[in-house]
């Protein structure tokens, strides 16, 4: 098997895991998303006993956790930016205001996670189109 199908079928592997994870990714954030929307309802968390700020930060997740969830699912762009916005918002929010939130260690490390496979996603697929067009265009 030549360097180029062995990069080829190592792109479409990247790709399928790629999608399967972002889909993944989709059905955590649609979990997130109801568990949010049960916070509203009094299900789980009080809402109705809760300060401004908390009220506000549950309608954000609501809110921001089912764009990502749908674009996610629908592997759309949009939807992966969406991920890293409220990702990294969770990051700074759980880890620079613990006064305020509480500590919330396991959603720190979910996000950080989630983040760096994503990353590690993306590096692989920059990493293999650079091998690619070396192996195509053969040396100088």
């Amino acid at each position: 098997m030549s360097p180029v199908c062995e990069i080829s079928g190592y792109a479409w592997t990247m790709r399928k895991g790629l999608k399967v994870y972002l889909r993944i990714l989709a059905c955590a954030y649609f979990l997130g998303a109801a568990l949010h929307l049960s916070d509203l309802a009094d299900l789980r968390l009080k809402f109705t006993e809760m300060n401004a700020v908390w009220k506000l930060w549950i309608i954000y997740l609501l809110v921001f956790d089912t764009i990502a969830a749908v674009g996610l699912w629908r592997l759309k762009k949009w939807g992966e930016y969406t991920f890293l916005f409220i990702a990294s918002s969770q990051l700074f929010a759980y880890m620079f205001f613990i006064q305020v939130f509480g500590p919330q260690w396991l959603l720190v490390g979910f996000h950080c996670i989630t983040i760096t496979l994503y990353l590690a996603f993306m590096w692989s697929s920059d990493r293999r189109s650079v091998l690619r067009m070396q192996f195509k265009r053969g040396p100088h």
